[in-house]
């Protein structure tokens, strides 16, 4: 396998990832996907806990998935 350690960061929370190097560009672009949404909600509602941010974005975004 050829794995790779990367670190990330969803919602200013760090988080370290091992993921085959072949992901990489995938996991990027989901990273970026969903702070961008966690950024126009934030925007949109004064929530205060990254915790509830977190979890309504999740639902917007399974929501989009399940159309």
């Amino acid at each position: 396998m050829n794995d790779t350690q990367v670190t990330i960061a969803i919602a200013g929370l760090t988080y370290h990832l091992k993921i085959n190097k072949a992901e990489q560009d995938i996991i990027q672009q989901a990273v970026s996907f969903i702070n961008s949404h966690i950024s126009d909600f934030e925007k949109q509602y004064p929530v205060k806990e990254k915790r509830d941010v977190l979890a309504m974005v999740s639902l917007q975004l399974t929501a989009e998935l399940l159309k």
